[in-house]
């Protein structure tokens, strides 16, 4: 998005015409959700890069386990009322764990999201007159 903002020249125009719109922190809340953002966690849990504090990160490293699902006390009290970690280790305990990081992968190379379960991407078409 920032590309696009950038690409189109937002910085220049959007405030001379829009005047309640500030893009300075337009670009800041969008260089706060970039890839390296702690809000979004794009390694396993030993090794993920998401919240400081978060428990299942500590769990993981504490147990040396890259993801909470090989833990042998999973589902735990940590995890237990998160429906979507408790369906994704459903699915890597059925699957198995090369057969699931493939999967992984390929969802995110279609821009899966697994907050939302929705694909996302970022199509630019002309428009013609």
């Amino acid at each position: 998005m920032a590309e696009l903002a950038d690409a189109h020249g937002f910085h220049y125009w959007m405030p001379s015409e829009v005047k309640e719109f500030d893009y300075e922190e337009f670009r800041k809340a969008l260089d706060f959700f970039r890839k390296d953002s702690w809000l979004i966690c794009h390694k396993s849990c030993r090794f993920g890069n998401g919240r400081p504090e978060c428990e299942i990160k500590s769990c993981c490293r504490k147990r040396g386990l890259d993801l909470c699902f090989e833990c042998s006390k999973y589902p735990c009290a940590i995890v237990k009322n998160d429906k979507g970690i408790i369906e994704r280790g459903k699915e890597y305990r059925k699957l198995g764990r090369e057969k699931w990081l493939q999967q992984q992968v390929e969802k995110a190379s279609k821009g899966y999201e697994n907050h939302t379960k929705k694909c996302y991407s970022l199509s630019i078409t002309e428009k013609r007159d």
